[in-house]
């Protein structure tokens, strides 16, 4: 189990155990390998032009065994051998502390569910659920089958109950790397037309937040710039390092009006976890 992971599953709760919680776990920055054979390879970088980037990962998935239907008060989701779930903090409920557990992400659609159980007269059950309501399991005896599911999200206290599902096998997947189009990456701009500073600017983009982060932090010499965030080059410093998410930019030169710099990549990203994308549902 990663560090960053023990230090979330031993964090205090602050909020009392009612429903059941998903925690999201937070979206890592991985390392570049197509970057590795061009370290420390002078590049020519122009305004607005990318100086590096990484593929974004999970930090924990887990892989399901065999077919496995969830099922409670006329909800139901379908998981098959070969699906992914996603590893998430949960909370709350009876549940003792934070334990970790799986969910179906993108959440599984649980709408024709809802509408089969209108349909069989359980109308009261659009208030005694939540539109994110989504079904997780974890392994309570840790022995490498999945044996309870809950239902986040649900509001009503006979849906905040853990339910027995048959042992169902699952192989831990840490690091995920995630969709092609989901990414991290450092761009240059040489500052505006009014005589604003280089900079390099910082991106994420992925499917649940674009453009968010906030507890990646950047480093320049001894100054400490916190996301979302611009990070100001000074040309008149001539070279100068910038480090970022692990990964070490130096800068060796800028041209005379600031349109392009030249630039070295010293130092791969290191799996930084981005804090910022939490997301709880």
């Amino acid at each position: 189990m990663s560090r960053s992971l023990k230090l979330l599953l031993l964090a205090p709760l602050l909020v009392a155990a009612t429903p059941y919680q998903a925690q999201m776990l937070p979206t890592l920055i991985l390392p570049n390998n197509e970057i590795i054979s061009t370290l420390g390879v002078e590049q020519v970088v122009k305004d607005d032009e990318t100086v590096l980037e990484a593929p974004l990962g999970w930090v924990v998935m887990a892989e399901v065994g065999n077919d496995l239907e969830l099922s409670f008060s006329g909800l139901t989701s379908q998981v098959k051998a070969g699906d992914m779930m996603h590893g998430t903090i949960l909370t709350g409920g009876d549940l003792v502390g934070r334990q970790l557990g799986f969910c179906m992400y993108p959440k599984s659609d649980l709408a024709k569910s809802l509408a089969s159980a209108l349909t069989l007269g359980i109308s009261d059950l659009a208030t005694k659920i939540s539109k994110d309501t989504q079904f997780c399991v974890y392994d309570v005896d840790q022995d490498g089958n999945l044996d309870h599911s809950l239902l986040v999200g649900a509001k009503s206290k006979e849906l905040i109950q853990q339910m027995v599902i048959a042992d169902t096998p699952y192989t831990v997947v840490p690091r995920m790397k995630r969709d092609e189009s989901e990414r991290f990456w450092i761009s240059y701009h040489k500052g505006g037309a009014f005589g604003g500073s280089p900079r390099l600017d910082l991106h994420l983009k992925e499917d649940r937040i674009n453009g968010y982060l906030s507890d990646l932090k950047a480093q320049r010499g001894s100054e400490v710039y916190q996301l979302p965030l611009r990070v100001k080059l000074d040309p008149k410093l001539g070279r100068q390092s910038v480090t970022i998410a692990g990964a070490k930019i130096l800068v060796t030169e800028f041209a005379k009006d600031n349109s392009w710099i030249k630039a070295e990549i010293e130092r791969n990203f290191d799996e930084t976890p981005v804090q910022g994308t939490f997301t709880v549902y």
